[in-house]
């Protein structure tokens, strides 16, 4: 099958909020995919869908509005309706009223709760499905760190900087059951996509609802989470990625053990864009620390992938959002026919297989200033990222001399771990103990190194699956492996990675 034609036949559904849930939703909207659904929050309280909400006695609009702009075309007729607010004016009733929240409660009490958002992106021309996560009237309560208590999602969410109290656990005030249209469209999904979006009060709201979980662990689809680019104060302030990641995984249940794979941003935001927010929010970027991917692949997720997930025309605009469509690639790659299911671990050696070493050195320790990539390595390493198989250097040398040749070609930061060990010998203990702590079976891992007599060897008594790299000046060019490798190449410019796998 064709990769236009598979993704024509993918159902993708959304669990997101906010701003986050439109960019993701708007990310889908340009792809040529299948079916997809958007999964609405229903505990927003604040602003004018707090007010319906108390007024008329309806869900809260405000989510599902957004994902209606974010998935018509802009050409509708409706468009200018559905994103036009009425402006201020004394004793109006209608002051600072959103027409769309208007319509999509007029649409509830239409056609009924679980119908709403959609009637409304049917006459709209939208490209996708849109359901509440459930049809029950509730609101979200806190816990904070002082033992209080606070009810509503807008006040939670709104709270003042100067209120350091942090919140400790969310609870939903009544039982909410998940709705027949979302149980259906999750269950059938071949994507689940959690996030972007607050996560006390966009996320996990979305989970406490009964049913969600029973949903998430009966479908077949692959479970993606999309990590925040930044902290709230109010919510996450000082959370890493890995407290991102673990909080609605661990706490609260999604209904799996592990994430399919978690997309992290490692896109760079102007530093004056970040004292921006700090100034004005106490914001800071969500980081994901080198020690805490060994952590998240025990325990969280099979994959992490890494890439510039922010939007440069928000960044333009003085925001720091995600990027949609970026978002969206990243996902489908993750889908694309040939890539496996299941993640793989790449074991890479350094020396005459990602560096000329032999070539630039020459037996010279001294010439290490001139040590060079061999051609196609960053943009194997960075594919590798891409599809989201995790990254793992395992060198032999003097280790101080080999974490100097890592900072000369500017790539320790292009692996999930890196391993350096005093001999060749020392490959063999340390490439089990990779292999075991994986908990994956040998076949997904990929040995890809020079040496015959060291990891390859050792890979194959694993059972590993082993790339011989054989560069043209490679110290090692002539010997010959005592195991047939499963692939060789001589370079990584256009090197397939699914035939490694």
């Amino acid at each position: 099958m064709s990769p236009l034609r598979a993704r024509r036949n993918l159902r993708v559904v959304t669990l997101t909020g906010g701003t986050g849930g439109f960019n993701v939703a708007r990310g889908f909207g340009d792809l040529a995919i299948g079916e997809r659904t958007h999964i609405v929050n229903i505990g927003d309280s604040g602003g004018d869908s707090g007010n319906l909400r108390t007024e008329q006695g309806v869900l809260p609009p405000g989510d599902a509005r957004r994902l209606i702009l974010a998935t018509m075309d802009t050409t509708n007729p409706m468009a200018p309706f559905m994103a036009y607010r009425f402006p201020e004016g004394q004793g109006s009733p209608l002051k600072d009223r959103s027409l769309g929240n208007l319509i999509l409660a007029a649409s509830e009490q239409l056609y009924g709760r679980s119908q709403a958002s959609q009637a409304v992106a049917k006459v709209c021309g939208c490209r996708a499905s849109i359901y509440p996560i459930s049809t029950n009237d509730c609101h979200l309560i806190a816990e904070l760190s002082d033992g209080s208590e606070m009810m509503g999602e807008g006040l939670i969410d709104t709270r003042s900087l100067k209120d350091d109290r942090y919140v400790l656990r969310v609870r939903l005030d009544r039982s909410a059951y998940i709705c027949a249209e979302a149980d259906k469209a999750i269950r059938e999904a071949d994507v689940i996509v959690l996030g972007p979006g607050d996560l006390y009060t966009s996320i996990i709201p979305l989970l406490l609802v009964d049913g969600l979980a029973d949903a998430i662990s009966a479908s077949a689809g692959q479970l993606i989470y999309i990590v925040n680019l930044m902290t709230k104060y109010a919510e996450t302030r000082g959370f890493s990625a890995k407290d991102f990641v673990e909080l609605p995984l661990l706490r609260y249940g999604v209904g799996r053990k592990k994430f399919d794979a978690i997309l992290v941003n490692e896109g760079r935001i102007p530093k004056a864009m970040l004292d921006k927010y700090f100034r004005e929010e106490k914001a800071e970027p969500v980081i994901l620390h080198a020690g805490e991917k060994e952590l998240l692949f025990k325990g969280s997720t099979h994959r992490i992938v890494t890439g510039d997930f922010v939007s440069e025309r928000a960044l333009q605009q003085g925001l720091i959002h995600h990027d949609g469509t970026r978002l969206a690639h990243a996902v489908m790659g993750l889908m694309e026919p040939g890539l496996p299911v299941e993640p793989r671990i790449f074991v890479v050696d350094l020396d005459d297989t990602l560096a000329n070493t032999t070539k630039d050195l020459q037996g010279d320790v001294g010439r290490i200033e001139f040590l060079t990539l061999v051609p196609g390595a960053r943009q194997f390493l960075g594919a590798l990222s891409h599809a989201g198989h995790r990254r793992v250097l395992l060198s032999a040398g003097e280790i101080g001399y080999q974490e100097r040749k890592l900072e000369v070609l500017g790539i320790n930061d292009m692996f999930d771990s890196v391993h350096i060990v005093e001999k060749g010998a020392d490959k063999r203990e340390r490439l089990k103990r990779l292999l075991d702590e994986s908990g994956l079976p040998p076949e997904h891992m990929i040995v890809v190194g020079d040496n015959p007599e060291h990891e390859l060897l050792y890979a194959h008594e694993l059972g590993c699956r082993v790339v011989r790299v054989n560069l043209s000046h490679g110290k090692r060019r002539s010997m010959r492996c005592a195991h047939e490798p499963h692939l060789v190449i001589d370079t990584f410019v256009d090197c397939d990675i699914g035939r490694m796998c």
